[in-house]
């Protein structure tokens, strides 16, 4: 049996990102670990259920609300179905921290406001009825994210790794002072 889980790649939906799985946990999207896979029109991709293990890492790419190549390298843990600034976020802090993916997610979340019951390893924002709070609220952040990180990095890796763990550090303090991070 060949079964798949579909993804999505999301900061507006983003079409012809290269799809790898970081199977030595390098954090880095090397050409050995490149699946092959490249996302739809839609920013939309299939893998199969029984592939290796390892984050979900998509470079490249268009993002087609706004017509403007993505430079994020967008990663996700091996468990998520999205690839968002969040997810981006939650696996840095797992690499950092050493924490699994539920405790990762509970810091960004408590530190960035959002509310308990987003699930922001599976969540679309997009995908929900206009006018909906929460996905507004979530958008807006990891649109906040992006841009963080698009306007201090550029297109260069080393600057947005160094702006993500700098993101992540002030996550972990904001989660040790119980502060929420505007």
């Amino acid at each position: 049996n060949f079964t798949t889980t579909s993804f999505s790649v999301i900061d507006g939906y983003v079409r012809n990102a290269k799809i790898y799985i970081d199977t030595n946990g390098n954090g880095i999207a090397e050409d050995s670990e490149f699946t092959g896979v490249v996302t739809d029109e839609n920013g939309s991709f299939f893998l199969p259920t029984n592939r290796p293990a390892g984050a979900i890492i998509a470079t490249g790419g268009v993002n087609i609300d706004t017509g403007v190549a993505n430079t994020i390298e967008f990663k996700a843990p091996t468990e998520s179905t999205v690839l968002t600034p969040l997810t981006t976020l939650i696996q840095a802090y797992i690499a950092a921290n050493k924490v699994d993916a539920a405790n990762a997610e509970n810091a960004i979340k408590a530190a960035l406001g959002i509310p308990d019951n987003i699930d922001l390893l599976n969540y679309d924002p997009l995908a929900e009825a206009p006018g909906n709070a929460d996905a507004l609220a979530v958008q807006k952040i990891a649109a906040s994210i992006a841009t963080i990180i698009t306007l201090a990095a550029g297109s260069n890796n080393v600057l947005e790794n160094t702006v993500i763990s700098n993101l992540v550090t002030a996550i972990k303090d904001a989660n040790n002072s119980t502060t929420t991070i505007d």
